[in-house]
Formats: structure tokens, C-alpha cells, sequence
């Protein structure tokens, strides 16, 4: 199931995947990059529990969704003038801090 894990074509290992992991700083960081944003503080952070999937909501209007689709990390804001979408690299998620490897054998 590739929800929620990121393809990692720069790893030469086949095999080897990638999660997305976010924190309401990071978050922010991210879609202020793309929007302006009201103070931290009043914004509102909340991920899904089963997925790797992350929201940030700073007014009635504004609403970002960070998540996996068909393995590519994607970026989903939501403005007054409607919803942006964004492929985010997954070199630049790396380096934020924004990944973690997967752990693919399981202890039997």
C-alpha cells in the first residue's frame, strides 16, 4: 500500500521507502512558503492517526493538507480564490527533516 509512504527514487535500493512526518512547525514553514499565513498560534494542527496525513487550518478559508498520492508527496492549500495544488520535491522534504525511512522487514 503506498498511501502514506513515499517512493525514494534517489535511494539506489529499490526497495527502500519513505514517510512523511510533520510537526505544526514544519508545517507552517512549508505552506508559508506558498501563502501568507496569520501567526502560529492561530493556527490549528491536526494529522490522521492511521495515515500520514497532516492538516493545518489558520482561518475559515485557509486549510493546507500535506499527503501522499500514488507515492509523490503532495501539498493542498486552500485559499478564498480556491484550491493550489503542489509536487513537492522530495529532496527538499529530506533535508527539512519532513521523511523518515520505513523500515521494510518486519521481526517475525
Amino acid at each position: 500500500m503506498l498511501f502514506g509512504r513515499i517512493l525514494d527514487s534517489y535511494n539506489r535500493k529499490e526497495d527502500a521507502q519513505m514517510k512523511l512526518k510533520a510537526t505544526k512547525t514544519s508545517l507552517y514553514k512549508l505552506v508559508s512558503e506558498y501563502v501568507p499565513l496569520q501567526k502560529m498560534k492561530e493556527t490549528t494542527f491536526y494529522k490522521l492517526s492511521c495515515r500520514r496525513t497532516y492538516f493545518l487550518d489558520w482561518n475559515p478559508e485557509g486549510h493546507a493538507i500535506f499527503y501522499v498520492c500514488s507515492g509523490r508527496p503532495l501539498l493542498a492549500i486552500r485559499t478564498p480564490e480556491g484550491w493550489a495544488y503542489h509536487k513537492l520535491n522530495l529532496q527538499h522534504l529530506i533535508t527539512r527533516g519532513m521523511t523518515e525511512a520505513e523500515n521494510q522487514k518486519k521481526a517475525v
